[in-house]
């Protein structure tokens, strides 16, 4: 478990993060997210510094001992994971089928190949995911999942149909940028993926499945970029998991509609 510490966590300048000694260059806008790249002196994020800093204050509270995040894109998220919480398995998985190399380096830097375990050219809707699972945590006790993948619905159901049985009780399950599709630069009908259904909708499955069940989800937590969704002290044994099929609405079926 991390702690919030001024030895650990050292703001050099408002996009500049150092973590334990590791370096951290944030992304300031969506063309550096795409074009700059990580390397050995330094791992980009995607993250603004407020949510860095929310991530760290959440994490220094929150036991991260096995870790499983969706997207892995430059590498920074799974390394500051890493340098911050220490934790005694991170698996990750990732849609590019190319490693990154500045994680690679990290990994036998750090000597944690044993500790971190990227899977690429798996799709976070595959049913590989299913596998990998089985294979790191037998024992379905993950305390963490982070999803910061492809932010579609019907992907993102998949992955939480799959992995959410796989969290210990009291897990968290992060859904990030859940609400993408109530920003301006998603509107209008020529714009990207504006024929594809909000996250949003998943979100309010979620939100049904938890009153609707005795005591699957403990708690859901929204804020403006992420939804933070609690495991209950219920186990799920089944692999066949479907958040749609773990709600009941007066006999009403659920379309997603926005």
């Amino acid at each position: 478990m991390g702690l919030f510490s001024s030895d650990k966590v050292q703001w050099k300048k408002d996009n500049i993060l150092l973590v334990n000694g590791v370096r951290f260059y944030l992304a300031r806008n969506f063309v550096e997210l795409q074009t700059v790249q990580s390397s050995n002196k330094q791992f980009l994020l995607g993250k603004p510094r407020w949510l860095v800093e929310k991530y760290l204050k959440l994490l220094s509270s929150t036991p991260t001992k096995n870790i499983f995040e969706l997207g892995i894109l430059k590498g920074g998220s799974v390394a500051l994971y890493h340098a911050y919480c220490k934790p005694s398995k991170l698996v990750a998985v990732e849609l590019s089928t190319k490693p990154v190399a500045a994680l690679e380096d990290y990994i036998v830097k750090k000597e944690c190949r044993d500790t971190i375990k990227p899977y690429y050219g798996i799709n976070q809707a595959d049913r590989k995911v299913l596998s990998i699972l089985e294979d790191e945590f037998p024992g379905r006790d993950i305390d963490l999942v982070v999803d910061d993948a492809s932010h579609l619905y019907h992907e993102s159901k998949e992955s939480f149909n799959m992995i959410f049985p796989y969290l210990r009780p009291g897990g968290l399950y992060i859904i990030e940028d859940w609400a993408w599709s109530h920003t301006s630069l998603w509107q209008g009908e020529n714009a990207k993926w504006s024929d594809k259904p909000a996250l949003t909708n998943l979100i309010f499955e979620i939100i049904m499945a938890c009153p609707s069940t005795t005591d699957m989800i403990e708690e859901i937590v929204i804020d403006k970029n992420n939804a933070l969704i609690y495991k209950g002290d219920s186990a799920i044994q089944s692999n066949e998991f479907d958040i749609s099929k773990s709600y009941i609405n007066r006999g009403k079926e659920f379309v997603p509609f926005l």
